[in-house]
């Protein structure tokens, strides 16, 4: 009895002294069907919005999905893109800590991204001209070091057109597509209260003494 007592203390005391692990959305076990791409509005404990309140995001198979402004997006799997050249924004249902994401240009290559969104204490971030993507083929990771801050949502939002083939297109309206793959994220996962972490501490330190007595 003592030494199941003893172990179910470590357990739970290494439980509240464990750290959270890191998250990686690869988009893999999203079912994009024979069209090869899908339309996403809730996935992976989070919202996902395009913005305008009507679309969610997207995700697609490059070798799958035909469109003709998407082919030049290069990926050996799947992955998520912002439809119609809308923002590309998460919500999740938890603070989390953004670490990084796997970026990747279309023929409409934005020149810029801006990067805003609200941190865990209900205040806002808005980091404008943060990313920039090269034209086509021009695949990144990207590190957000900028977020220091737990954060309950984030939106990658394109600011600008590349000129294509020699010709302009912000007068057209056109806003740049682009592809997000391997999104990094550390879950916050909230400390025990100092009384709780205490008695635990002082109970594992009870029994490591008791132990040692009763040998």
């Amino acid at each position: 009895m003592k030494k199941f007592s003893f172990i179910t203390t470590l357990i739970i005391f290494l439980a509240f002294s464990s750290g959270a692990k890191a998250v990686t959305i690869d988009f893999e076990d999203v079912n994009v069907g024979s069209t090869g791409a899908v339309w996403l509005d809730y996935y992976h404990n989070a919202t996902w919005t395009d913005g305008t309140g009507e679309l969610g995001v997207g995700v697609m198979d490059p070798y799958i999905f035909s469109d003709p402004y998407i082919p030049a997006i290069a990926s050996e799997s799947q992955i998520a893109w912002n439809v119609y050249g809308n923002d590309f924004g998460i919500e999740f249902d938890a603070p989390i800590l953004f670490e990084s994401a796997y970026l990747t240009s279309s023929y409409y290559a934005p020149n810029a991204l801006s990067v805003f969104g609200t941190y865990a204490d209900g205040s806002s971030f808005n980091f404008e001209d943060v990313i920039t993507l090269n034209p086509v083929g021009n695949q990144q990771f990207e590190e957000f070091d900028f977020l220091t801050q737990a954060i309950s949502s984030i939106t990658i939002s394109p600011i600008s057109a590349m000129e294509l083939y020699g010709r302009d297109y912000t007068a057209y309206d056109i806003r740049p597509w682009f592809g997000v793959d391997d999104i990094t994220y550390t879950p916050v996962t909230p400390a025990p209260e100092p009384a709780t972490a205490t008695l635990g501490l002082m109970s594992l330190v009870g029994l490591l003494g008791a132990r040692r007595r009763n040998k």
